[in-house]
């Protein structure tokens, strides 16, 4: 069976992760001072230019979280089960992330779809 017909339940699961990361403040919590942190399995957080702090999957930034309460949501490409469950882990609350003809979108609760890569406001 291939990859994207059976993914495995893991993929479809949100992750143990060593804290709740769903924001900036969080996010600089968890950093506690540190450049770089480990968050979950294949997930660290880390500071980047800008002033952002990055939630990345793997090798690919799949959150970016900003000081003026916005964010960048984007999935390198990578339009698999995983990327969307931990972008809806760590992504901001009241945004829900999902595939749509094979692209992953992200929505919030006033249903505006977001263009993924580009810096949105949290709220």
């Amino acid at each position: 069976m291939g990859h994207f017909l059976y993914s495995g339940i893991a993929a479809n699961n949100p992750v143990k992760a060593k804290a709740v990361v769903k924001s900036f403040e969080q996010a600089e919590a968890f950093l506690d001072g540190e450049e770089e942190k480990t968050l979950a399995s294949h997930v660290v957080v880390y500071r980047v230019g800008g002033g952002g702090i990055a939630i990345c999957l793997y090798e690919t930034d799949i959150i970016t979280y900003y000081p003026d309460g916005t964010f960048v949501a984007d999935n390198g490409g990578f339009n698999t089960p995983t990327t969307s469950t931990r972008c809806n882990q760590f992504g901001p609350e009241g945004w829900c992330f999902f595939h749509h003809n094979k692209k992953l979108t992200g929505r919030n609760k006033k249903s505006m779809d977001i263009e993924m890569g580009k810096r949105e406001k949290v709220k």
